[in-house]
């Protein structure tokens, strides 16, 4: 099966806006959307994957310090790793919005999602 940017673009907001920690409804227009920079998004979509797996005390907020947005998307690339997440991208390239690289991570979760699906059918 073969998905359009599209097709992930949406997979991603449906799965965000699953997730009850996101009351803001926080979505995105595209994989150069600014508002990944805080990772934010991606946090969601990896609760909405294996809730409970985000500890939110954690994540740094109203805060646009590179330092900041560096040490969230670490975190998210953490727990990614270990909800078993193949990953190519690089903190920088969430905080500098890199979007062929946000679209690569996209798909790497979208690929958790499967795998976990599998492993409860059975």
């Amino acid at each position: 099966v073969r998905l359009s940017d599209a097709d992930l673009l949406a997979w991603a907001n449906q799965a965000a806006a699953q997730c009850p920690q996101n009351t803001n409804q926080l979505s995105i227009s595209s994989f150069k959307d600014s508002g990944m920079r805080n990772s934010l998004f991606f946090l969601y979509i990896l609760d909405c994957l294996q809730p409970g797996c985000i500890q939110y005390d954690l994540v740094i907020l109203d805060d646009d310090s590179h330092d900041a947005l560096r040490g969230n998307a670490r975190y998210a690339l953490t727990v990614a790793r270990k909800l078993g997440a193949t990953l190519f991208v690089m903190p920088e390239d969430i905080v500098e919005v890199n979007a062929k690289m946000i679209l690569t991570f996209i798909g790497s979760l979208m690929k958790v999602e499967k795998m976990q699906k599998a492993k409860q059918s059975k």
